[in-house]
């Protein structure tokens, strides 16, 4: 149980890229801990994950503790290929504080069209804290097959107000520096509720108002301030 002195944040995550990008294969590695081929047609679900939810969007939600003990509700929704449909509805982008913009390293179209999902976040979300970061996924490939430069990708963040801090450069094949890169925004958006000074208020509504959105994972409604003593940063997660 809880003490009277912890509270718990809810960090909601989306995934936000166009299809190929890396998203589902991102999604499995976080959820399950292991790399999905989505392109290979052999590759099978898990069991576990309903066709129904499937069609919508996977959701997945754990819970984490940072190094002071903050405690975090984490869940990470993808959208399951309907971004094919060019364009999400409101209710995939409600109650989201994080915004995980994702492209591949072999293919710079996929982050020339992250512009159209940064334009349609921010139309949608209306949560005034909200922590946008760019993963590009494939780090593992060899450098000549990149297609991405530093440069396009540092144009990229300043385009869109994304800080050096939150770019990250990842391999859902291998795992490399996923974990690294959930610890470190979970740590962030708590940092940004304690810095906007929000206190004990509700930032999302009821848990009856956001069933329709999370559809295989129980989540609660409610955001609340960290006590202001704060010994370290927020990066160190403990899983």
């Amino acid at each position: 149980e809880m003490s009277g002195k912890q509270h718990t944040y809810h960090v909601r995550m989306i995934l936000l890229g166009e299809a190929g990008a890396g998203k589902s294969c991102l999604f499995h590695r976080i959820k399950y801990k292991t790399f999905r081929d989505v392109s290979d047609p052999q590759s099978a679900e898990n069991p576990q994950s309903s066709t129904h939810t499937r069609q919508l969007y996977d959701s997945y939600t754990t819970n984490i503790t940072l190094s002071r003990g903050t405690r975090v509700s984490f869940s990470i929704y993808d959208t399951a290929g309907r971004e094919r449909f060019q364009s999400m509805t409101a209710q995939y982008y409600r109650h989201i504080n994080l915004v995980l913009l994702v492209c591949s390293a072999d293919s710079g179209i996929t982050l020339t069209k992250l512009s159209k999902w940064y334009g349609e976040a921010n139309t949608y979300i209306d949560d005034t804290v909200v922590t946008y970061a760019l993963c590009i996924t494939k780090s593992d490939i060899p450098d000549d097959e990149k297609e991405i430069t530093r440069g396009e990708i540092d144009s990229f963040a300043e385009h869109c107000h994304i800080q050096q801090r939150h770019i990250f450069e990842v391999s859902a094949k291998t795992g490399d520096r996923v974990l690294h890169m959930i610890k470190h925004l979970c740590g962030a958006v708590v940092d940004s509720y304690q810095g906007d000074g929000l206190g004990n208020e509700s930032i999302t509504p009821q848990n009856s108002e956001v069933s329709s959105l999370i559809l295989s994972s129980s989540v609660g409604g409610y955001i609340t301030k960290q006590p202001t003593s704060r010994p370290c940063c927020n990066c160190c997660v403990v899983l």
